[in-house]
């Protein structure tokens, strides 16, 4: 299986669109900041299996601000990070996820590409799609890229 994860594309739909057409993925996690990029993105691919968080920047988005899923046998957990204050330190992003029972944690909102392992625990953000910048999970191995 494979995953593609997108945060903060900000009404840069052109630049999702791209990672969409040179990944293929099996299923698209979109971790906040323009839940509306997401509906158009997965309006256009009825077939795709795709989930969304929202952001600070999602007013009266219907999506949640926290969703557990487990995709390709791995618990993953989504959130966009403002309300665990991402831009100031991880710790609260780390605790959320270990009560959840996760094994990766995905979050957005600071725009920089971001992984690290910690006590078992894969902490990800992909960076700005707006930016060009996303992840992929393919057969549980995670993965920062850049279009």
């Amino acid at each position: 299986m494979k995953i593609l994860i997108l945060s903060d594309s900000h009404g840069m739909t052109e630049k999702a669109e791209k990672m969409i057409m040179t990944e293929k993925p099996d299923m698209l996690l979109h971790l906040g900041d323009r839940t509306r990029d997401f509906d158009a993105l997965t309006e256009k691919r009825p077939g795709l299996e795709a989930y969304a968080v929202k952001g600070n920047c999602d007013p009266g988005s219907d999506a949640p601000e926290l969703l557990m899923l487990t995709a390709d046998g791995m618990k993953l957990l989504m959130t966009h990070g403002h309300r665990q204050g991402v831009k100031e330190d991880l710790q609260r992003l780390y605790y959320t996820a270990l009560e959840r029972g996760a094994d990766t944690v995905l979050f957005g909102h600071t725009h920089a590409p971001f992984m690290r392992v910690r006590d078992g625990l894969t902490m990800l953000n992909p960076g700005a799609a707006a930016d060009g910048r996303y992840a992929v999970i393919e057969n549980g191995k995670a993965e920062l890229r850049r279009i």
